[in-house]
């Protein structure tokens, strides 16, 4: 047995009457490739790494639902086979993810003392935000931190007020805050500077709850109300019926 210098500068120890003839370099790869994954080719089959075998690993893209694909890397992504997560107050879809649901034709619900919206819910809402202060009382008799019309939030002010200091800053510590409950996770929001942006779109700031969180992961899969009301990680507003109470 000898050692063969092969002509892709590997070395391979093989017989001595096949030194004139070398066998295949059988070397992985190796290098990496487009996706991020080392190629698990040997390198007769790479062609001394101008080529490369097909990438069997789990692909890591993402969705435009926001789902991983499922699939082998080398494939182009199919449409998403999960089932799909998107809901509103009346319905919840059960088509696959990758499929077009089916629109809501009930009367949407968003509605509270000063507006109303009369579409229906999957349709664009034609009422103003509500930017008044909501009139109820939590179970702990406080007044909701809440907006007119909107879930109210589960965390008071008063009770609460240690721990919603150490999840927002700046003017959310003002007696005067406002906060959104995400639905998704349960957590209270705030509208985002972007809110100042139009009278009828309230933009509203991702869970800053640490993970476990659901939401820590963007993108949210029921904002507020779509496409009024969205979130700054958010999703194609035209796949969400609007879920207000």
């Amino acid at each position: 047995m000898i050692d063969v210098t092969l002509p892709c500068s590997h070395v391979m120890r093989t017989e001595c009457y096949r030194q004139k003839m070398p066998p295949n370099c059988l070397e992985t790869c190796k290098q990496r490739l487009e996706c991020g994954h080392h190629c698990k080719g040997n390198c007769y089959d790479c062609v001394q790494g101008r080529l490369h075998v097909h990438c069997r690993n789990k692909c890591t893209r993402v969705l435009l639902c926001s789902h991983q694909c499922q699939e082998s890397c080398f494939e182009n992504c199919p449409p998403c086979k999960r089932k799909c997560p998107n809901k509103c107050r009346h319905s919840r879809c059960d088509k696959p993810c990758g499929e077009i649901c089916f629109p809501c034709i009930q009367p949407c619900s968003w509605k509270c003392r000063h507006y109303r919206c009369t579409q229906l819910c999957s349709e664009m809402c034609n009422r103003s935000r509500c930017n008044e202060p909501c009139r109820k009382s939590l179970q702990c008799s406080h007044p909701c931190a809440g907006l007119c019309g909107e879930p109210c939030p589960p965390k008071c002010r008063t009770c609460h007020g240690d721990e919603l200091a150490e999840i927002f800053f700046g003017a959310e510590d003002e007696p005067g805050a406002r906060f959104v409950l995400l639905e998704d996770c349960g957590h209270p929001s705030v509208p985002s500077p972007g809110t100042d942006r139009s009278p009828t779109t309230t933009f509203l700031a991702p869970c800053m709850v640490p993970p476990p969180c659901s939401s820590s992961q963007p993108p949210l899969l029921t904002p507020a109300c779509t496409p009024d009301v969205a979130s700054d990680s958010s999703r194609d507003p035209w796949r969400d019926s609007c879920p207000r109470p």
